[in-house]
């Protein structure tokens, strides 16, 4: 005897946001300029990954990969380390 430790009656949070993901946009390779946007304005807030990612698939029904977010934040570090070593005499 199995033990049942799903049960589809019970709509956990977990559930809830499959079924968001699932319905949600994804862009696979180019981001379009407001998502780009909206992404970096969310990152200088200095929210986690996960609060990014949350709020853009809430707000904008749009599902950022983790993986994409990553190499959106290296890269928005690797540009203010520039500016500041560029602003430094």
């Amino acid at each position: 005897m199995g033990i049942a430790i799903f049960n589809p009656r019970v709509i956990t949070y977990r559930r809830k946001l499959l079924e968001k993901i699932v319905g949600a946009s994804v862009y696979p390779v180019h981001w379009p300029r407001w998502l780009s946007e909206e992404t970096d304005s969310l990152i200088r807030l200095g929210l986690s990954k996960t609060e990014i990612c949350e709020r853009i698939l809430n707000e904008n029904n749009v599902y950022v990969k983790m993986h994409s977010l990553n190499r959106k934040i290296e890269m928005e570090v690797c540009t203010s380390r520039s500016t500041i070593s560029a602003a430094s005499p």
